[in-house]
């Protein structure tokens, strides 16, 4: 435990008062305890925020459990799962590398904006998504109904390289690059052989009854075994 930890307000520190409860702003990450904020709001429903100059009119409910940090956090991820049954799209959906590297830095754009920027920020990449949505609902639902399909199946064998790259709006989101895998076809000669039990366990629960699937995946992408 940090023994510094505590409320800047009252002065009263984790370390010395043990039913000491933090409380984080959601505008600015500015730290109360419990009693202060209570003597906060004991007059207004709302005040001014005075953490580092925010500014910002907020209420009791603005103070909460989570730590700044940790708000943030939870913002991309509710964010993401905001987007995500929007922008489920795919590399093999796209004709070209380049259409493709500039979806996923739509798609970092729109997630970053929803998640960290301003009022009307977040209003517009609402805006951007629903527009997309719109023009591409066919692609969408294409999409979902493959992925239903795919459920159960394997995952795709298939080696995938993906970068990440500083770009554009909002403070600079961070937007994936695909670069195309580069497959080399194994030459691996016929034979009968057994797959040792204990090397089946260490290979991520291996099935002989996936056989058949991995051989379809693996033959799609250039990769050829034969077993017997």
């Amino acid at each position: 435990m940090d023994e510094d930890l505590g409320c800047p307000k009252c002065m009263s520190k984790l370390a010395n008062v043990l039913d000491l409860v933090l409380r984080y702003s959601n505008c600015c990450g500015n730290v109360l305890c419990t009693q202060c904020v209570n003597r906060l709001f004991s007059k207004d429903k709302i005040v001014k925020c005075d953490g580092g100059g925010c500014g910002e009119m907020i209420g009791r409910g603005n103070f909460v459990a989570l730590t700044f940090e940790q708000q943030l956090y939870k913002k991309g991820v509710d964010s993401r799962d905001k987007s995500k049954a929007i922008f489920n799209q795919k590399r093999e959906d796209f004709d070209t590398l380049e259409a493709y590297n500039d979806y996923l830095e739509l798609v970092a754009d729109i997630t970053y904006l929803l998640a960290y920027g301003s009022e009307k920020e977040k209003k517009d990449a609402t805006a951007r998504m629903k527009k997309y949505q719109q023009e591409n609902s066919q692609k969408i639902t294409a999409r979902k109904l493959a992925d239903e399909d795919n459920q159960g199946n394997l995952p795709s064998d298939r080696p995938m390289d993906i970068s990440w790259a500083q770009g554009g709006m909002g403070g600079g989101a961070a937007a994936r690059v695909y670069h195309e895998p580069v497959v080399k076809k194994l030459d691996v000669p016929a034979g009968n052989f057994r797959v040792d039990s204990r090397l089946a366990k260490l290979s991520g629960g291996f099935k002989f009854e996936y056989d058949e699937k991995r051989n379809q995946q693996e033959a799609r992408a250039g990769l050829y075994f034969r077993m017997h």
